[in-house]
């Protein structure tokens, strides 16, 4: 037993001596102090000059009745081939996609092209038609308003929305406000004339 004792002494001590002459582990890392809040700056986020789409709901008069809407809001043109390759990405889950609109009980969609605020603001109104399982004749009002600046712009898109095969969209009625007649905001509510026939 004494000599398991030595031994297990032995190597103990050789294995001290064997490690005391390895290098040890390298210096921990260390933050720096920190004492207050009044020297720190944080950094900032990257800004965006412009968001390309700006999207909210909105509740617009049709015929004399409320009607919920979403508004897209394209104010900078430089992005609208960005939303009609968006739509063309989109386009194989269409038939999906107006479903779902269905369900939301959304009235239509207001595509607002318009560069500045004001008067002289042109109309169009589209219905894009689609035969759903339990909507057969399910049907999406989209109303384009545009002012003469962005003219260019409604032609392009109703031209990219024509060249879509699997949307059917037709033209309902197309209107343009001359100045000093009809309404300036089409987002105001109106009451109904009930004595018109």
């Amino acid at each position: 037993m004494k000599v398991y004792n030595f031994t297990l002494v032995a190597l103990l001590a050789s294995l001290a001596i064997g490690f005391y002459g390895c290098e040890g582990r390298p210096e921990r890392k260390k933050l720096p102090d920190f004492f207050s809040l009044e020297g720190w700056e944080d950094t900032p986020l990257p800004k965006a000059d412009k968001v390309p789409f700006y999207l909210s709901d909105t509740t617009i008069t049709e015929g004399g009745k409320f009607a919920s809407f979403l508004s897209i809001t394209m104010a900078d043109p430089m992005y609208d081939s960005v939303a009609v390759h968006m739509a063309e990405s989109y386009q194989p889950f269409a038939s999906i996609l107006i479903e779902k609109w269905a369900k939301e009980k959304k009235k239509g969609i207001l595509i607002d092209l318009r560069t500045t605020t004001g008067s002289n603001i042109q109309r169009a109104d589209f219905l894009l038609k689609k035969s759903l399982p339990d909507n057969p004749n399910f049907k999406i009002p989209i109303i384009f308003i545009w002012d003469p600046s962005s003219s260019y712009r409604y032609d392009y898109f109703v031209n990219a929305l024509a060249s879509m095969p699997d949307i059917k969209c037709s033209l309902v009625s197309e209107s343009r406000q001359v100045e000093g007649v009809g309404r300036n905001d089409c987002f105001s509510p109106v009451q109904p004339d009930f004595d018109q026939e």
